[in-house]
């Protein structure tokens, strides 16, 4: 029996749901909580022995639980044991604080708790071994004020200031009198009940608090009196306790001024009190040393008015406090809750459970939380407690009540529903085990404690009307048998038939129902005569209901016959598929070309699916794993109950029980050998048992490890399960998987891993179980698969070593409980996970990564069968499979699925049923990958399954044969008759070559084609009686030209702007004898304009380039600019039929020049003011004319005459170009003019410069007569 909370939630039902009764009530405000029951749920299929869910809504239409108006109390935290043991408590802030008023018992009499935490509180630290008692505690700001009867020290003060780092203590208020247990504080003064002499004294703590300071006492006027607590209302104080001479006292003092405090009035009783509350006009005395309380009306305030005196049932109150309309006691064994609406007559309804009590015990009441002390410190909070009640009849008032008030009927126990706020609701449920017949279940919800007290504030809810509702139903049971299990569809059929049979009981709507389509096939309640079924393939579900309640199912397979091929439809005749593809597919002659050809398609399904055969039925009952020694061709088996390791050579077959022989036996020791791993490189097989945790190995190197004393026990971990083996053949890491631990365990291939040292700790998951591990051999990555909450692991040794938890990270979290199998497939690089619950096949492309859980992960199959046992993948076959069943009545069935289909394993349509198993479970898989064959072990009957092996086929390769025909005699009739080879080989003819292999294989053959010419080459493939498959492919043979082109670049050097030079490249064709080099020549790149083509570009003529006839193609490059190298241009030469095609780009450039050339003048020395005249001659060396304005240096120094505009002529006749121009100096001070003259439109750094030179001298004077 289970039952579950889930606060402000609502169980989604999913199989099975009845939202009978179900009122959604609008929140009312309340003066009290007011909890209803409005809705109740089942789901689960209602089928004898099944585990059905009742669930339920637990609703609060009333005002939020507080301890002021709920009563129900249910301990949160604690115990947090109390060392001196708690008689008083007091909280304040996240402390409480607790005292002992057992002066005899050693240790700490103060106390202090942490209690921020409810759930969990925590002793900080005590003080005070004092072997006086203490008594009350009052907390005003930073201080405790503790009362002690006895000693020196009445009045205790403790600094709370340090906590929690310390507790500090400040002494005791030091007077002759001691002083009672009672202590009340309303500011500014603390009042404490004297205990022998004063019956009060007051103090004043406003002004130092840590030195309290007398304000006045007054003694009683009663003989023999013991006060032991003290209350305080406006201006008087009310003193309580118990007298020597027996029974016990109050006394009323006038406390207005305290030097003068005055006994009032007296009174006398027989019970004594221990502890004393006021709230209202009302004070409420708890009786010591004994049970119960009085009420008085203290209405007047100096008349007390004992109204009210309750002793029967109620527990010593040791300590009182109010809280809205509830009394709260904190007593032994039991505290109390007393409901004082009318206080003339409180009503007790609710008692809480006291831990660790032994004695009168003290209590503290916040709004959401009651604090009880007494041996230990306990922490308690209102809760609503909800019910679940069966009854084997239908729906009565008296049912739905005693589910309410007593515990007739309950499924289990009292469920905690929790604190509920207004209009918050929770959900909660528990489980039943179904019986038959017809039951009422009702649930009850309300504000309620283990002693079955209804909540008063109820009102007009009392009585269940929505504190309860009920749902009916009925419990039926039936079986559903086939006969046969399974059927063959023919042919082009859609569907095969069966008969099926079944009989219920106490089923009211009895139908057997066709899953996949939801027909209802028949009604009757019993069909103990056969009744006919259609079946489609691969299998159809019968559910036999109640309703819509699963009474039992059966899985009826249905298998297309021999030769076809469930196409979704129908079972459609088996056909090939096949693809031709020639390598190189064309060249010059001769030339060798191998053509392959890759079979696939329905016929490869269905022909693979072949007989089943039993190799080994063994004396063990379960096959739990099998090896292949790929390098010896062994397999290796363990059985999972004897202990015993059997062993056989392919080169028998392995078809027969005599193949096979025991290797190991561990003699009865209940090991099962759980997994294999063989290391190809070092020749090692590694075998891992559980229980034991034990790894033996074996090296096939040194042995033939067929005997005992050939494997040796390297490691005992400290799990009791070895459940996977695998080798990271990358990084030489062999990893173990455990169970029951749920741990990883790796090993360093380089330490040899034959001790035990060798095996360290990699990953200690929070799992339960590691069920399964793989290595993707394509990225390295390790993955591993949890039996405990379906998880699935990931970790890559590429960037870290796998040997530490962080390492580790959930790739796919599964709505699983149980992955138990994975396997990958290299070929396509796919990861495929099986689930050990529902059956489901998970699918991943690792480009993808495999670790961004759903985003990454798909459903690839959701089986049938209950679970995926194990998964392999053929990498020769390229086919993955699965091995099914459980308990439960699942069948045994291995499903397969070829990675070729068109979506590669993607969904349900890619997987096909492979026959001839009959068999519960197959709990483990291996691939001969030398021979072919598929090997399976049961885990019910102890057999060793061996499958037929791949089919063969024919395939007929012709060298030169266009026919479209698939049938092979018309194709030999037209292109020739190829020879029959032996299996498994092939023989070749001047028509082609014929081969056998098996239909997964891609079969290749090699021929010569020694002369030019188009060649069609053909397959047609053949298998049983599939569809035969046929393709071609073309191959054409020609003379093949090879382009050539010299030289490499062209370099056109410095040209005069306005000419221009030529080159010329040499195209070639260097090939065959006989070709012809088509293609074209072209110019590209950037400033084309200045490159031009002048001859040879464009298409080579037809019919193209000959081997001995070059052709030339003329580049001309005329610059237009002076910037410097112009280029590099692209002059493109192409070969569109050479093998491959070709493209040359050989570049040209070149820089272009001003063909102008300049000179200088020196104009030497010239008087200031004076001036003189040279001529400048500027040259042009270029073919056209050149006309540019000459820019002077020191305008109006230098100047021309009569200007500067230049217009040079061309050469001509082998003649430069000149013109002269006057230019005229005069300087107007005396200095040096030196400077260039250059072109207006060619600056530098590209045009001419004309230096000038002249000085600007002083005049010289001479005289006639000197």
């Amino acid at each position: 029996m289970e039952s579950f909370t889930s606060a402000n939630s609502r169980i989604a039902l999913s199989l099975f749901f009845l939202p009978l009764a179900f009122l959604f009530f609008t929140p009312v405000a309340f003066a009290a909580p007011d909890i209803t029951a409005p809705f109740i749920g089942l789901s689960g299929d209602l089928v004898l022995n099944r585990t059905i869910t009742f669930s339920g809504d637990v609703w609060n239409r009333g005002e939020g639980m507080t301890t002021a108006n709920s009563y129900a109390l249910v301990r949160i935290g604690g115990p947090a044991q109390i060392t001196n043991r708690g008689n008083y408590v007091t909280v304040a802030g996240i402390y409480a604080y607790t005292s002992s008023n057992n002066g005899s018992l050693s240790g700490n009499s103060f106390e202090v708790f942490d209690i921020s935490a409810p759930t969990a509180p925590e002793r900080v630290t005590g003080e005070g071994a004092d072997p006086s008692p203490y008594g009350d505690i009052v907390v005003v700001g930073d201080e405790a004020y503790v009362a002690t009867r006895g000693g020196l020290s009445p009045l205790q003060v403790f600094v709370l200031s340090s906590l929690p780092s310390s507790l500090l203590s400040e002494g005791g208020v030091n007077i002759s009198e001691d002083v009672g247990t009672g202590v009340t504080y309303k500011a500014p003064y603390l009042y404490v009940s004297g205990f022998s002499g004063r019956a009060i004294q007051i103090y004043d703590v406003a002004a130092d608090p840590l030195s309290p300071a007398f304000q006045g006492s007054a003694v009683s006027t009663l003989t023999n009196t013991l006060a032991r607590t003290i209350a305080v209302k406006d201006n008087y104080a009310y003193v309580l306790g118990n007298r020597s001479i027996g029974g016990g006292f109050l006394e009323v003092f006038d406390v207005a001024y305290p030097i003068d405090t005055q006994s009032v009035t007296q009174f006398t009783f027989p019970e004594s009190f221990d502890a004393a509350v006021i709230a209202g006009d009302y004070l409420y005395a708890g009786h010591f040393q004994s049970t119960g309380f009085s009420v008085f009306d203290i209405s007047t305030r100096t008349a007390p008015l004992r109204i009210a005196v309750v002793s029967s049932g109620a527990p010593w109150a040791g300590e009182l406090q109010v809280s809205g309309n509830y009394l709260y006691i904190g007593g032994d064994p039991e505290g109390a809750v007393y409901d004082i609406s009318d206080p003339g007559t409180p009503v007790e309804v609710s008692h809480y459970a006291v831990l660790n009590s032994a004695g009168d015990s003290g209590k503290f009441v916040t709004p959401s939380y009651l604090y009880h002390a007494s041996d230990a410190l306990n922490i308690y909070e209102p809760h609503t407690f909800a019910r679940f009640c069966l009854s084997d009849e239908e729906y009565n008032d008296a049912a739905r009540d005693a589910c309410l008030h007593s515990a007739a009927g309950r499924v289990g126990s009292d469920i905690d529903a929790g604190v509920l706020d207004l209009s918050e609701s929770t959900t909660v449920g528990t489980t039943w085990t179904a019986a038959l017949g017809v039951h009422t279940v009702y649930f009850c919800a309300d504000v309620r404690d283990g002693r079955g007290f209804d909540g008063v504030a109820e009102g007009a809810n009392e009585g269940g009307a929505s504190n309860c509702t009920s749902t009916t139903f009925v419990v039926s049971i039936g079986a559903l048998f086939g006969n046969p299990s399974s059927c063959v569809i023919a042919i082009g059929e859609s569907t095969c038939t069966v008969g099926m049979s079944w009989a219920t009981t106490d089923a009211l709507d009895p139908k057997l129902v066709n899953r996949k389509t939801g027909v209802t096939l028949s009604t009757e309640a019993n069909s103990p005569a056969p009744f006919s079924v259609l079946v489609s393939s691969p299998t159809t579900i019968f559910d036999l209901r109640n309703g819509d309640n699963i009474l039992d199912t059966e899985v009826i397979a249905g298998t297309c016959a021999l030769g076809s091929e469930w196409d979704g439809e129908i079972c459609a005749p088996a056909t090939l598929w096949t693809t031709l593809e020639a390598d190189p597919p064309g060249g010059a002659p001769p030339l060798l070309t191998t053509v392959t050809a890759s079979a696939t398609g329905t016929a490869v399904d269905v022909l693979s699916i072949t007989n089943w055969t039993i190799s080994y039925a063994t004396p063990a009952s379960d096959i739990a794993s099998i090896a292949f020694d790929s390098t010896h061709g062994v397999l290796y088996a363990g059985s999972g109950s004897y202990g015993i390791i059997y062993r056989c050579d392919t080169v028998t077959l392995c078809d027969e029980s005599s193949d096979w022989t025991v290797t190991y036996d561990a003699h009865g020791s209940g090991n099962e050998f759980s997994s294999f791993i063989f290391d190809v490189q070092s020749g090692a097989l590694y075998a891992g048992t559980s229980p034991g945790g034990n790894i033996y190995r074996c090296s096939t190197a040194v042995t033939l490890c067929d005997a005992d004393e050939d494997w040796v026990r390297v490691a005992r971990l400290d799990d009791s399960a070895i459940d996977s083996l695998i080798l990271d053949g990358t990084n030489g890491v062999f990893y173990a998987g455990t169970g029951e631990h749920g741990k990883i365990y790796r090993c360093a291939i380089a330490t040899n891993c034959a001790m035990e040292e060798s095996w360290v700790l990699a990953f200690d998951t929070p799992e339960s179980v590691i069920a399964v591990l793989v290595f993707d051999s394509t990225h390295g990555i390790i993955y591993a698969g949890t039996r405990s909450n379906g998880i699935i692991y990931r970790c890559n040794p590429a960037f870290t070593a796998c040997d530490e938890s962080g390492d580790w990270m959930i790739a796919y979290d599964t709505a699983e409980a149980e992955i138990d199998s994975l396997a990958f497939n290299a070929t396509d690089g796919l990861l495929f996970a099986g689930s050990g619950a529902n059956g489901i096949i998970y699918r991943c492309d690792t480009s993808t990564s495999c670790r961004n859980g759903a985003s990454d992960w798909r459903v690839s199959y959701d089986t049938p069968s209950g679970t995926v046992n194990s998964l392999v993948f053929d990498s020769a076959g390229g086919v993955v499979y699965a091995g099914t069943g459980g308990s439960g009545g699942d069948h045994g069935i291995i499903y397969r699925c070829d990675h070729r289909t068109p979506g590669n394993c993607n969904d349900a349509g890619d997987w096909t049923l492979s026959e001839g198993i009959e068999e519960i479970v197959i709990r483990s898989l291996a691939v001969d990958t030398m021979n072919g064959p598929l090997y399976a072990g049961s885990a019910t009957n102890g057999i060793i399954y061996r499958s037929g092996g791949n089919d063969t086929a024919d395939y007929h390769f012709w060298w030169n044969c266009s026919s479209t025909t698939n049938d092979v005699s018309v194709a030999e009739s037209i292109c020739g008759v190829l020879p029959p080879p032996l299996a498994g080989s092939c023989v070749e003819n001047s028509f082609g070559t014929r081969c056998t292999a098996t239909t997964t294989a891609q079969m290749s053959v090699s021929h010569n084609y020694p002369s030019v010419g188009t060649y069609t080459a053909k397959v047609i493939v053949e298998a049983r009686s599939a569809i035969n498959a046929e393709a071609r492919t073309t191959i054409v043979l020609t003379l093949i030209p090879v382009l050539s082109v010299t030289p490499s670049h062209w370099d056109f050097g410095s040209v005069y702007l306005g000419d221009s030079e030529t080159r010329s490249f040499t195209v070639e064709n260097i090939g065959q004898v006989g070709s012809f080099l088509e293609g074209r020549a072209s110019l590209s790149g950037l400033l084309p304009a200045y490159f031009t083509c002048t001859a040879g570009c464009g298409a080579y003529p037809d019919p193209g380039i000959s081997v001995d006839v070059p052709r030339t193609v003329t580049i001309r490059f005329s610059p237009g600019q002076t910037t410097g190298l112009i280029g590099p241009v692209n002059t493109r030469f192409t070969g569109t039929n050479t093998t491959p095609p070709s493209s040359l780009d050989l570049p040209v450039f070149g820089t272009g020049v001003l063909p102008i050339v300049g000179s200088g003048l020196d104009f030497g020395s010239v008087v200031v003011t004076r001036s003189k005249n040279l001529v400048l001659t500027v040259v042009n060396r270029g073919s056209t004319a050149f006309s540019d304005t000459l820019v002077l240096p020191f305008p109006g120094i230098y100047t021309c005459v009569p200007d500067c505009n230049l217009t040079v002529p061309a050469r001509s006749g082998g003649a430069d170009g000149t013109e002269e121009i006057t230019i005229h100096f005069a300087p107007t001070q005396v200095r040096d003019y030196n400077g260039n003259a250059y072109l207006e439109n060619h600056p530098l750094p590209n045009g001419p410069l004309f230096p000038f030179t002249g000085t600007g001298i002083v005049g010289t004077f001479k005289f006639k007569d000197q």
